[in-house]
């Protein structure tokens, strides 16, 4: 189901965040460590619309309430994925819109990247008047990509029940790592994302 721009309820995003916050202080102290303090909403949309990206409140929420994590720390705070700071995200959307890469096509040009994992990404869109941050998936292998939330409320909503149900748990807190069951993960992820498609295959259990 496609957010409209109306769909957006910053309490909701603020009460997923503080489950998610709280999650991560209590069983994954190396990742709470990393996450940067948040920057100014304000700022944070000056610096996106001189870069040529108009950012959806969503997103400038979610910054206020942490900047990212350092762009040298492989911790991730959703799955495997790593929260990226402003200026990561920035540096990497120019990166992908470089005319001379032939990934450039699988990109849209208004693209942000929000989370990344060695080439794979969930990203939003620099979309004037919108404050749903729908967000899309992509391996920088892939010729595509594809939308897999409705919102970003929905992802953080979602992560947060894989944690809490024991979906996605942490290896060794000396790491932050974390290790998944997948078939728990792709079920949660289904009944939180009603009309999207799970991003990852799911070997049979057979």
């Amino acid at each position: 189901m496609e957010s409209s721009p109306e769909d957006y309820e910053p309490a909701r995003l603020t009460a997923a965040l503080a489950r998610l916050e709280s999650w991560v202080d209590e069983n994954n102290p190396v990742v709470a460590a990393a996450l940067q303090p948040g920057l100014d909403a304000g700022v944070a949309a000056a610096r996106a619309e001189a870069a040529g990206c108009r950012l959806p409140r969503e997103i400038l929420d979610f910054l206020e309430w942490h900047n990212g994590m350092p762009a040298d720390t492989d911790v991730p705070l959703i799955w495997y994925h790593r929260f990226m700071s402003m200026d990561d995200a920035l540096e990497r959307r120019g990166t992908y819109r470089n005319p001379f890469l032939s990934l450039t096509a699988a990109v849209p040009p208004d693209w942000f990247p929000v989370f990344e994992f060695q080439g794979e990404y969930y990203f939003t869109r620099c979309q004037s008047g919108h404050d749903v941050a729908r967000i899309w998936h992509w391996l920088n292998e892939e010729p595509e990509t594809r939308p897999a939330f409705g919102s970003l409320t929905d992802l953080i909503e979602t992560a947060v029940e894989w944690y809490e149900r024991g979906a996605v748990s942490v290896v060794d807190r000396s790491t932050g790592m974390l290790e998944e069951d997948l078939p728990r993960v792709r079920e949660i992820y289904e009944r939180h994302n009603p009309g999207y498609r799970f991003p990852y295959r799911v070997p049979d259990s057979g």
